[in-house]
């Protein structure tokens, strides 16, 4: 929140984490008028600069040289301690003289006036450590508390310190004039405000009319006699005679997360004029922890403190002051302490804990509430309730705010995890403090969220077909990423292997799924071996996983258990490994062919996550596993052993032959065979074929055969170096029933790749020639499909081959030749051909497969009647607009939170040759890096990505930067023949003329039949363009996106709104050839409505709400007529909060 406002670097940044200053010459430099009305911003500003001019009375008054030579000498107390601890095996009575000397400090500190709110929950952060101290007599908890007091002490005193040095600069700041100047523009923007609400009705009503617009959005949980009436929104009858009680008012159901840096998830200030003399309140949510979603805290719950929600009746509020704090809830190293304040002991700051143990991804519902003289905390954690009550008196509150979630104030971490379901409740009936009501009015209509694997089994396949890993792969590994946000509980992987024996490395990957990213992945951490296995120099398998032991980090990375294979591995065995979080086991077995082995690990605890890394064969830490692959699968929520996924046969006995082709049989009359429309992949590395048809006749004196294909050089497969080898097998005839590659009769007709030309190869039996041949050219065949058509006649001794690139006319190559008697053929269509060669990378469709004298075809006619007519070119599948909405209002980007998950485009095999991405930015003011990150939309994932090496690293990339007055740089690639060359980084620039603060628009877009990308911004006073001609861009069914930030540069700092990505048919255009806006992106023409707390929009309803509502139903007819209802009633209820609506 702060980060916006770059004045408040002392009161947060400087006082909770060590970072460095910005420099004060810069706050005198922040255009607050740019600020507009948001009432937010303003406030935020105006409390900064107040608590920055009490920074400047407290290093004036004298007080921070005594601050500092007391926490010196604390802090060599406690080094002394800590060291006495750990040379001691048991606490000896000696060490209790410094127990002694730490109470007389903690009293001293105690005694020493601190007035100051900036530092005063410092001093009681380190008194509270003291005293646990102090307290215990466990060597272990003494020592961990003397290791964090010790920290504390150390960052406060290098904070204070540098406080001191800052003295000048913030004479410097005219605080009375920046203050006085915010305050001007909030009394102005309110004046404005109330201009705004008295507008005329028909203003009101066409108001009413944009939000009313979409009501299936609103969502508000109807009684069993209302469910049957419209699903469409509830309103409330506002003439119905209505009674105060009790009711069970439900809050959103979606889940919200919540990161430990965030800003709040929700903040709601509620008046004078709906409290209403109302002194009974309370608010509850539904709400888990989780160590590594959405940031990854690798330390567990390593800080004292992490904050949740507070509901105080200050503003502005503060840390601690009495009223701050009046019902408040934190997350404790020691379990979920409620507070809240007492005016009759003059205690802002009672407090009670609960506490909890193995709480990872544990729903817990939390409820706390007042009355008369009475806070009432409630937690359900599983099916156990708990209760405590406070004895406390509140001040009649005339003003209340409830902030959920973020660093609160930025003085503690933030809870973090997920949320849902948040209430708040104000006047009769919010007060709970029985089991029996709470799970009357609360539990009843506040259901816990489902588990996370109800209804939401998946299986990804990994790997299809067999595949071949070779040991001294350098560059490439195959990873995967599972972006879905579920939180699988039950999961596995599940494979065939199958080694060829070399001189081993002491281990060789098959497999890793790990919840690390490569960066923090150092092969030892908790996570980075969630599921593994390895092939030992040992003759063993290595099955290997993790478990935590405790919330605060700890635990084992690393619990290993071996498989004997007894030299089985050189042929096909199936290896397995599953993980079950509600049993606490993980499963892991290797099938031999005569031998099944298994085993189990009990009590694991893994963390509980949404997102999994999968290496496949290799990883950065270990070689690859060298021979053979095939069909793995990752399985997400339903069980690996069960029959669905137990392997019955091997790989090589398979039917894994996909590719349909019609049996021939003997024809002497001309005909068109349609042949089938499927479209079948084919990696450069793929072993077996895709097709393999065997016919017998007596005599055959013609054969033939024909295809569609395309060549890619990133798909299936990438090939990210491109065409390196001299030949890429794609199809063979033979008459040999086991062949090998150029003996007599293995290449009756077959057709190769070469660099530069498709190569057609038959056999000439009386010159004895196994190998003649003929080319046929191509230029750029990048995804270009392309018809081949190859056959023989016996009765003239001739093949002809023919290829007709997309829509040219074809080309053919004709031979001379004389083959032998013919009773038997073989077709092969893919695949690595014997392992000679490596398959071509791209796809095949509408192949046949013609015997007889009318399988030979010499003419173009011939081939265009009896081929192609009824076997057309394949249909582009991406002919209707697709757009994916990435963000959609607006979400704020900070530098210090955690990176976020690559996103990825829907997978459909669509192959759009035309693609956009497009949105709103808005720059919060900040000192700028040398380049941050808009977007980057790229085809390289992962770690594969290595910036602006490899092309594909930047399809299409925007970054902003402040050199030459402030500018856009615009990032593009393109291929340069189908070797791997071309330019990975083509750049052009559009001066923003430091307008990056306001919102702009920023479009970018590609065509791949025009080879154009082209883009533009529009700023609020004028519109600048870029053009790119002669672009090359690799045809792909996939795209992966940063937004915001990525691994390379600094994040976005503000705003992003309304991001979306279009794909395939218009696309590239924001507008139609005459001019008009395309439909889709109507709605983006105006820039996004900046929520502060986007995710939860909160609505106000009467208490009676789910009790004495009337339904209507919302047609065009009644649209106006309900709306000026609304508008004309007034209720006299007491009102309650809760949540209607997610983001």
């Amino acid at each position: 929140m702060i980060s916006r406002v770059a004045v408040i670097w002392v009161l947060l940044e400087v006082l909770i984490a060590k970072s460095h200053l910005i420099n004060i010459q810069f706050l005198t430099q922040i255009d607050i008028e740019s600020y507009g009305c948001d009432h937010t911003k303003l406030i935020e500003a105006e409390e900064g600069f107040i608590q920055l001019n009490q920074t400047l009375q407290y290093i004036q008054n004298g007080q921070i040289g005594e601050h500092i030579n007391e926490l010196r000498e604390l802090q060599v107390l406690v080094r002394r301690e800590l060291e006495e601890q750990n040379f001691q095996t048991f606490v000896y009575l000696e060490n209790f003289q410094y127990s002694y000397l730490l109470k007389q400090k903690s009293d001293i500190l105690g005694r020493i006036k601190i007035t100051e709110k900036l530092i005063s929950h410092q001093f009681e952060d380190i008194r509270f450590l003291l005293n646990q101290i102090i307290k215990t007599l466990d060597k272990q908890e003494r020592i961990k508390s003397c290791e964090i007091l010790s920290n504390k002490i150390k960052t406060l005193l290098e904070q204070l310190v540098e406080i001191q040095g800052e003295h000048k600069n913030l004479i410097d700041i005219n605080y009375e004039e920046v203050i006085s100047k915010i305050q001007r523009i909030k009394n102005k923007c309110d004046n404005d405000l109330s201009n705004h609400f008295q507008q005329s009705k028909l203003e009101q009503t066409q108001l009413k009319d944009i939000f009313i617009e979409f009501p299936e959005q609103i969502q508000v949980e109807k009684t069993s006699s209302q469910r049957d009436v419209i699903n469409n929104i509830n309103l409330i009858d506002l003439k119905q005679e209505q009674t105060v009680s009790k009711s069970c008012v439900s809050g959103e159901s979606s889940i919200v997360d919540m990161s430990s840096s965030q800003t709040s998830v929700l903040d709601l200030k509620v008046g004078d004029d709906k409290i209403r003399g109302a002194n009974e309140y309370g608010y509850g949510y539904w709400i888990r922890w989780l160590t590594r979603w959405p940031q990854k805290q690798m330390k567990g719950i390593s800080e004292p403190w992490y904050f949740i929600s507070r509901l105080t009746k200050n503003d502005p509020y503060d840390n601690i002051n009495m009223g701050d704090r009046i019902l408040a809830i934190w997350l404790g190293q020691a379990g979920y302490t409620f507070v809240t304040n007492d005016i009759t002991s003059k205690n802002p700051n009672l407090q009670i804990t609960l506490p909890y143990e193995d709480i990872e991804g544990v729903w817990t519902y939390i409820h706390f509430s007042y009355k008369q003289g009475q806070a009432v905390g409630i937690m359900k954690i599983e099916d156990n309730t708990k209760i405590v009550v406070l004895d406390a008196m509140h001040e009649q509150p005339n003003f209340l705010r409830l902030i959920i979630g973020g660093s609160n104030l930025n003085q503690y971490p933030g809870f973090n995890g997920q949320i849902s379901s948040p209430i708040f409740k104000i006047g009769a009936g919010s007060f709970v403090n029985t089991e029996d009501e709470f799970n009357k009015f609360v539990m009843a209509c506040n259901h816990r969220p489902e588990p996370d694997c109800r209804d939401k089994n998946e299986i990804m396949q990994l790997s299809q077909g067999i595949k071949k890993y070779d040991s001294s792969q350098q560059e490439f590994y195959e990873h995967f990423d599972n972006q879905r946000k579920e939180f699988p509980t039950l999961y596995g992987i599940g494979g065939w292997y199958k080694w060829v024996e070399i001189v081993q490395e002491p281990e060789h990957l098959a497999f890793r799924i790990t919840i690390n990213d490569q960066e923090t992945n150092k092969n030892l951490e908790l996570g980075d071996r969630t599921l593994a296995v390895q092939l030992s120099e040992k003759q063993l398998y290595t099955f290997s996983t993790y478990s935590y032991q405790n919330m605060f980090g700890v635990g084992q990375s690393n619990i290993v258990k071996n498989i004997d294979h007894k030299n089985k591995h050189i042929q096909w065995h199936y290896i397995s490994f599953q993980y079950n979080r509600e049993t606490r086991q993980a499963y892991g077995s290797i099938i031999f062919k005569d031998d099944k082995l298994d085993l189990k690990f009990e009590n694991v605890n893994h963390y509980l996550v949404p997102v999994f890394r999968i290496f496949i064969g290799k990883d950065k830490f270990y070689p690859a596993f060298n021979g053979y692959i095939a069909d793995l699968n990752y399985v997400t929520c339903q069980d690996l052993y069960n029959s669905q996924f137990h392997p019955s046969y091997t790989p090589e006995s398979a039917n894994l032959l996909k590719f349909p082709i019609q049996i021939p049989e003997l024809s002497s009359e001309y005909h068109c065979q349609i042949s089938d429309e499927t479209i079948f992949d084919s990696a450069y590395d793929d072993i077996q074929s895709i097709a393999k048809v065997e016919i017998t006749e007596n005599l055959i004196e013609g054969y033939g055969y024909s295809f569609w294909l395309r060549y890619l050089t990133r798909y299936p497969k990438p090939m990210y170096q491109g065409k390196t080898e001299p030949w890429y097998f794609v199809s063979r005839l033979t008459n040999n029933l086991k062949y090998q590659d150029t003996e007599k009769g293995d290449r009756l007709l077959g057709i190769w790749q070469g660099q530069g030309f498709y190569a057609f190869f038959t056999d000439d039996y009386k010159d004895t020639n196994q190998n003649l041949n003929e080319q046929i050219k191509y230029d750029d065949i990048e995804g270009v499909w392309t018809y081949f058509h190859f056959s023989y006649s016996s009765t003239i001794n001739k093949a002809v081959g023919f290829v007709k690139y997309s829509d040219q006319e074809p080309q053919s190559v004709a031979f001379n030749a004389d083959h032998q008697t013919i009773i038997y053929l073989k077709l092969i269509i893919g695949g690595s051909d014997l392992s000679k060669y490596p398959a071509i990378n791209g796809q095949f469709t509408k192949a046949t497969f013609k015997i007889g004298s009318a399988a030979f075809i010499d003419t173009t006619d011939q081939l265009n009647q009896y081929s192609l007519e009824c076997n057309p070119q394949p249909q582009e599948c991406c002919d209707q607009y697709l757009q994916q909405i990435f963000i959609q209002d607006t979400q704020k980007f900070q530098e210090q939170r955690d990176l976020l998950p690559e996103m990825q485009s829907n997978s459909l095999d669509k192959f759009p040759n035309e693609y956009s991405v497009f949105g709103w930015f808005k720059w919060e003011p900040t000192k700028m890096d040398q380049w941050h990150l808009a977007f980057r939309l790229h085809i390289n994932k992962g770690e594969t990505n290595k910036n602006d090496q490899i092309l594909g690293d930047r399809t299409l990339a925007a970054w902003v930067s402040p050199s030459q007055d402030g500018i856009y740089a615009f990032s593009t690639y393109s291929y340069q023949g189908l070797n791997g060359n071309g330019e990975p980084n083509i750049v052009q620039i559009i001066p923003q003329d430091q307008q990056e603060t306001k919102w702009h628009f920023i479009f970018f877009s590609y065509n791949r039949v025009t080879r154009i990308a082209e883009g533009y911004i529009k700023f609020q006073n004028k519109q600048e363009s870029i053009h790119f001609d002669k672009i090359n861009h690799f045809l792909v069914p996939q795209f992966y996106l940063n937004v915001g930030q990525d691994r390379f540069y600094k994040s976005w700092n503000g705003y992003i709104g309304k991001f979306t990505m279009n794909l395939c048919a218009e696309a590239s255009k924001h507008k139609s050839d005459q001019g008009i806006l395309i439909p889709n992106f109507i709605d983006y023409i105006s820039p996004p409505t900046i929520n502060p707390f986007p995710n939860f929009y909160v609505t106000e309803t009467i208490e009676t709400c789910l009790i004495n509502t009337k339904v209507v139903e919302i047609t065009q007819e009644n649209l106006r007529s309900v709306i000026n209802a609304i508008q004309e009633e007034e209720t006299q209820e007491k009102v309650c909060f809760c949540s209607l609506m997610a983001d």
